[in-house]
């Protein structure tokens, strides 16, 4: 073999070394992008699966909480006083509701069932001629049951199917003694629990408690609304501040709170909004409620206002969100005033029959 014949088999051979090389390195670059493409796949599924995780919710209108430790010690159970619109006169009937929801949109998944135990137990001494009832329903059945002083009564297998927002009603029935004094009566204390059993791990927790007592309504029924950002929004120079501060949100929660009785009146709310500027959240509880009946939702399109109208009851919380539409531009609204104002409540006083 010449010398020049083995110098073109070193070069092919070189150039073939270098080939192998090239390929081994896009094989071994494939299978690193593969992998980190993989790991991207499964983190982002990971994260899917947190974000769409369903929580437990076990919540009462009047119970709240409590530690397993606490459930036999009626001293750490949160007091609750309520009238229920008991003005003194005749029966006082507060209603005690065990959900499994946070609120219309946190609700238990459809897989997540829920059975459970409600205690009670009066507490002291009944006065003569008073009485402490329990009304609830058992397959379609209204009963009632008598409470005696340190005698517990349990409703067992209580149930709440998953998969929207579910509640059971119990009624606490207080019947006190004649010639009561409205002003100053407060009746015997009623323990109530309510004991998770069944799924299997929130079985005996998430408990339930309050000790309850009914007292006559007091003070005038009176309101505050507004949005929640309000506060912050006054705190800030309107250009460029809170002109910044509300284009940072793609919506605004507004708040009515509620205070105080009427024991003559029902109180409802009319709540309006500037339809131009912003969106109710359709599906909102209050909403919803308010849409069943035509008579109490509307719009006027030509004053650029919707409106619902809602029950008010007392010693409430509300909170309604709104959404903006494409033409929200605080800039064009002038003032953080004008912004307030594009939601307004209206108490509109119904009296009741006698």
């Amino acid at each position: 073999m010449s010398r020049e014949e083995r110098e073109k088999r070193r070069k092919s051979a070189y150039r073939n070394s270098w080939l192998i090389v090239a390929v081994v390195v896009c094989i071994l670059a494939g299978l690193i992008g593969g992998g980190v493409t993989l790991a991207k796949y499964y983190a982002q599924e990971s994260r899917k699966g947190v974000s769409v995780a369903s929580g437990l919710y076990f919540t009462s209108n009047c119970l709240m909480s409590i530690s397993n430790n606490d459930i036999g010690d009626f001293g750490k159970f949160t007091q609750y006083a309520g009238s229920g619109g008991w003005n003194g006169s005749g029966a006082c009937t507060l209603p005690i509701q065990i959900n499994n929801f946070e609120n219309i949109l946190l609700y238990n998944d459809r897989n997540l069932n829920i059975m459970y135990d409600l205690y009670f137990q009066l507490l002291d001494t009944p006065v003569e001629g008073s009485s402490y009832e329990v009304r609830y329903t058992i397959d379609g059945v209204t009963q009632t049951k008598k409470l005696a002083e340190n005698a517990p009564f349990v409703i067992k297998d209580q149930y709440l199917q998953g998969g929207s927002a579910q509640s059971n009603r119990v009624d606490l029935i207080v019947s006190p003694e004649a010639d009561i004094n409205a002003e100053k009566y407060i009746s015997k204390r009623v323990a109530a629990w309510a004991v998770p059993t069944y799924p299997d791990y929130v079985a005996n927790t998430s408990k339930l408690a309050a000790v309850i007592t009914a007292v006559p309504q007091k003070g005038e029924f009176s309101h505050r609304a507004g949005f929640e950002i309000a506060e912050d929004l006054d705190a800030r120079e309107w250009n460029p501040d809170g002109i910044r501060l509300l284009n940072n949100y793609s919506g605004f929660v507004y708040n009515i709170k509620t205070t105080g009785e009427d024991r003559y009146a029902t109180h409802y709310f009319e709540i309006s909004w500037d339809n131009r500027y912003l969106d109710i959240d359709q599906y909102n509880s209050y909403y919803l409620e308010a849409i069943k009946s035509t008579d109490t939702s509307w719009k006027d399109d030509t004053a650029h206002t919707s409106t619902i109208k809602v029950e008010a009851p007392s010693y409430t919380s509300m909170n309604i969100h709104f959404y903006k539409t494409e033409n929200f531009k605080p800039e064009t609204l002038g003032s953080a005033k004008a912004f307030n104002g594009l939601v307004t409540v209206t108490d509109v006083r119904e009296l009741i029959n006698p």
